[in-house]
């Protein structure tokens, strides 16, 4: 065979390689791995705790939104899913937003902050009337706001994209 007095592979012998050409030369601080400025960084893959969180929070409210409406529409007609649909119109479009969270950019994230702080605002209106989702669409609104405001989340959305 040709390749017979070849080492066998994985190989252990580090002499049939040439030197290193840059051994000792420091790695400037831009070129090194783990941070979000690295493009080649590994965990750019992953998003982060907080987006993920804000993220599952906002598909919840707007799955909740949307079985709601339609159980209103079944039950009493027209009018009152609509009275629903009011209430749920900010989270529903939240949602949507939220199916972006892994390749949108920074305009997304302020997007979502401010449709997330209407959201609890207008739904401190609905809980005076007694209209849905009253404190559950404050709380939401307000955790969502909060945690897309973090440091994470904006270097998240501010990472740099390879294409």
């Amino acid at each position: 065979m040709p390749y017979e007095d070849y080492p066998p592979y994985p190989s252990t012998d580090s002499s049939q390689y040439p030197p290193d050409r840059y051994a000792g030369i420091p790695t400037p601080p831009h070129m090194m791995g783990g941070q979000y400025g690295d493009p080649w960084s590994s965990h750019l893959a992953t998003m982060p705790g907080t987006v993920r969180t804000a993220q599952i929070i906002a598909w919840i409210m707007g799955a909740l939104g949307i079985v709601l409406i339609g159980v209103a529409m079944a039950a009493r007609g027209g009018e009152f899913a609509g009275q629903i649909a009011a209430g749920f119109l900010l989270p529903i479009g939240l949602s949507g937003c939220a199916f972006n969270f892994g390749s949108g950019k920074n305009g997304l994230r302020i997007t979502a902050i401010v449709v997330a702080s209407l959201q609890g605002l207008f739904s401190l209106g609905g809980m005076a009337t007694m209209q849905p989702p009253g404190l559950l669409g404050i709380l939401t609104g307000v955790t969502i706001a909060c945690l897309l405001a973090g440091k994470s989340a904006k270097q998240w959305f501010s990472r740099p994209r390879l294409i």
